[in-house]
Parts: structure tokens; sequence; C-alpha cells
């Protein structure tokens, strides 16, 4: 399990790194944290559509830390990290070697839930020669956490089981009540988040989780997206939660027009533990490319 940390302890670990990492854009930096960027030792959450722009931002954010020299962990569950896209990030960004700053990066790859959990909420205990995170961590990025949660819980399994089951409840065959999925994956949900959060905190770095988005019909409201991952005590754990998304901008209202296509909108969701409803939050224009997270002009 996660080692416990004395609070004396926490405040050294803080007062010698760095208290944020920067997003790439000054107008997100200014809404999120206490300070002009995503603040270590919490959550924060980023979702959105395919296609989108959550990766290049997890991208973004690794690059920002690791040209500070701090190392990063990034999780792959399902596609690989593109590795051009950052190096292509760090040639823009520093006149640095990015070979030589891939060094301080650690790709860690979780195809199932099950890896997932062993290793954030069971992690392996510290040796000579590995410990995770690696000392000088500053960023965990996990791209994304929908994909082992929809592997791990098919969508239509609770009804699956009732239509076998005769439709009277979900009672085993052999007397023992049976678990629905759906509460298995709010509680496994309820796990990982205050691990992560836990992680977050006993190693004073950011965590940024990447979410997809999808479909769900609700009964006399009709079809919604919503996190592919998410309830009450998920959000709850998460400091900072943005939601990422296309909207067409006529060329003609930017300052350099042929950028309109890379224009994006982050509607905040959560922004220093303060939750935002019914869409009232602060919206951010900001352009994703091939430079990275930027403001638009």
């Amino acid at each position: 399990r996660l080692p416990t940390l004395s609070a004396s302890q926490a405040l050294s670990a803080q007062q010698l790194q760095k208290a944020e990492v920067s997003t790439g854009s000054c107008t997100l930096n200014s809404i999120l944290g206490d300070g002009p960027s995503i603040p270590k030792g919490k959550l924060t959450e980023v979702c959105g559509p395919p296609g989108s722009g959550k990766t290049t931002f997890g991208i973004q954010v690794a690059a920002n830390a690791l040209l500070t020299g701090e190392k990063v962990t990034w999780i792959e569950t399902a596609q690989p990290l593109p590795i051009s896209r950052l190096i292509h990030l760090l040639e823009h960004q520093s006149d640095k070697d990015p070979f030589a700053t891939l060094n301080s990066l650690r790709i860690i790859q979780c195809p199932t839930l099950a890896h997932l959990l062993a290793l954030i909420l069971y992690p392996p205990p510290p040796t000579a020669t590995y410990c995770f995170p690696e000392k000088d961590t500053g960023v965990l990025v996990i791209d994304n956490i929908s994909t082992p949660f929809s592997i791990a819980f098919p969508p239509g399994v609770d009804a699956h089981v009732l239509a076998k089951k005769g439709g009277k409840g979900t009672g085993a065959s052999d007397g023992k009540a049976q678990v629905p999925s759906s509460v298995r994956r709010f509680s496994i949900m309820t796990d990982l988040a205050v691990g992560l959060g836990k992680l977050a905190a006993i190693k004073n770095i950011v965590i940024l989780v990447l979410n997809q988005l999808t479909t769900r019909i609700i009964p006399g409201v009709g079809a919604v997206l919503q996190p592919a991952v998410g309830s009450p005590n998920w959000s709850n754990a998460f400091m900072n939660r943005l939601l990422i998304y296309r909207h067409d901008v006529p060329s003609h209202k930017l300052k350099f027009p042929e950028k309109a296509k890379s224009v994006r909108y982050v509607s905040i969701l959560k922004a220093s533990n303060v939750s935002y409803e019914n869409g009232d939050g602060p919206i951010v224009s900001i352009t994703v490319g091939d430079h990275g997270i930027g403001d638009v002009e």
C-alpha cells in the first residue's frame, strides 16, 4: 500500500519542488490552482471527445515538466504515446537536445484495469534501482482512464445478467447475492480516485487524468455526452476538471486566420475545488497544434 507521510515531510517536499506545472496557455493557467498553472499534490482531469486535443494537452504538460528538469511518468492504457509529437514539441520550445531530455521520461503500459489498480493502489516496494514514481518526478499522466474501465465493464452487462436470470433480481444460482457490475464499477472507481489522490499528495506531483466522452441515454432527456469514467465520488477527488472540445471559429475573427482549425474551447467544470454546475463555469479558447497548447490571438 501507499506509505504514509508526516506533515513535516510533506511540507519539506513541497518546498524543494516547484509548486505547479504550466498548461501552455497563460489564460488557462490563471484559472487553475492557487498559482499560475496546474498545482502539484492534486488531481486534474481533462475530458473530451476523440480528436479534441486531450493527448496533446498531456504532452504539453509533460514537455513543460521535462524542460524544467523534472521527470515524467506516462501511463499508457490503449494507444502508445506519440513520441514524435513530444520530440517536435521539445525542439520547438527549447534548444536542448530533445533525446537527452527524454531520458527523464518513463513509459508504463497498463493494458487492463487490474494492471492499473495494482500499480496505483499496490505499487512495487522501492528498491535501490527503482521506485514508483521515480524520485524527482513532477508529472504523472494517465492516457486514458476510460479504456480499461470499458474493457472491464462492457456496456449492458447488468441488463444481460438480469435477462439471463429471467428478470428476477441478481441472485446467483448458488443462493449468494451477485453484486451488479455497475456497483462494483463505482466502488473500484472510488478506490482508484482515492489512491490517485494519496499518490499525488505523498509524492507532491501533478497527476493528469485523460478521460473520454461517451454517449449515454437518460430517460426523459435523451442522448447526452458524459465522461466515460465518472461519479460524484470520482469528481470530488479532483481539484480541477476540464472539458475540451472543438467549435468552428470564423477565420476572419483571428489575428492568424490559418489557425482557425486548431482552435479548441475548454469549459471549466471545476477549478480550485469549486464546481460549476449546468455549464456556468468559465470557457477558455486555446489552440492545439504541432507546437502544443497556446492562447488564441
